[in-house]
């Protein structure tokens, strides 16, 4: 939900504003008090290239923002290009945030909670279906969603939106065959991809969910849900000053 996009469509589409608000707020009756909405940076910037009093600025007013308009406080931040650094992590997870969402290549290395040893996950490698703890140098931690890269470049790049039912078909391939553990496949991607980029895209996507949600096999969630129910096992490195590009 990003400030300078809401406030544009406060004034010019308040129908749509509206309509965003109230996903919102139905999202918390469907997925026990979470909603779908995350915040996002005041403004566009680059935060790992930013002082630490701007850092503080956007992510505080973006926080402050978001609650404005939704009336609740914000579980997760999207990093502008998800650029990220430990600084900026710990600077969010101060301010109350307790997710944000980064791409793959962005992990740097993992291992699970309480071992001693790291793997080396570098170059894309990370087990993106799983949510990770990242420890910050406060002392504080913030958890990281890796999301799906070759599932989202196929979106944006590829044909998948000229197919609902290959659309969900895809999603759903992504799971693991016979998984013992609760598995989360995400994808993250431009919202002018549906229907601005890709003509009739938000149909695939709508026809996708609609596919999802009526089998008994896997179930729509948001990433506030899925941590509640699902807290990380393994922690992670990330690599600073990297971006999703």
């Amino acid at each position: 939900a990003a400030p300078t996009l809401l406030s544009w469509l406060e004034r010019r589409r308040p129908d749509v504003y509206e309509a965003i608000i109230d996903a919102d707020r139905e999202s918390q009756e469907r997925y026990a008090g979470h909603g779908s909405a995350i915040a996002c940076c005041y403004n566009h910037i680059i935060l790992p290239l930013a002082t630490r009093r701007d850092k503080e600025t956007q992510i505080a007013w973006g926080v402050r923002d978001f609650a404005a308009r939704f009336g609740r406080e914000p579980e997760g931040m999207w990093l502008p290009e998800t650029a990220v650094d430990i600084e900026s992590l710990d600077l969010m997870a101060g301010a109350g945030i307790r997710f944000t969402i980064l791409a793959p290549h962005q992990a740097g290395k993992v291992r699970a909670t309480g071992a001693d040893g790291w793997t080396d996950v570098s170059g894309g490698q990370v087990e993106t279906r799983m949510p990770y703890t990242c420890r910050l140098p406060s002392g504080r931690e913030i958890a990281i969603f890796f999301y799906d890269g070759n599932i989202s470049r196929d979106i944006a790049f590829g044909p998948l939106l000229s197919d609902g039912r290959r659309f969900a078909g895809r999603l759903l391939a992504a799971f693991s065959r016979g998984g013992k553990r609760p598995e989360l496949v995400h994808i993250a991607t431009d919202g002018e991809t549906y229907g601005h980029h890709r003509k009739f895209g938000e149909m695939a996507l709508a026809y996708a969910l609609r596919t999802i949600e009526a089998r008994d096999d896997a179930r729509l969630t948001v990433y506030g849900e899925y941590l509640a129910l699902h807290p990380p096992t393994h922690e992670v490195a990330v690599r600073e000053r990297t971006s999703w590009s």
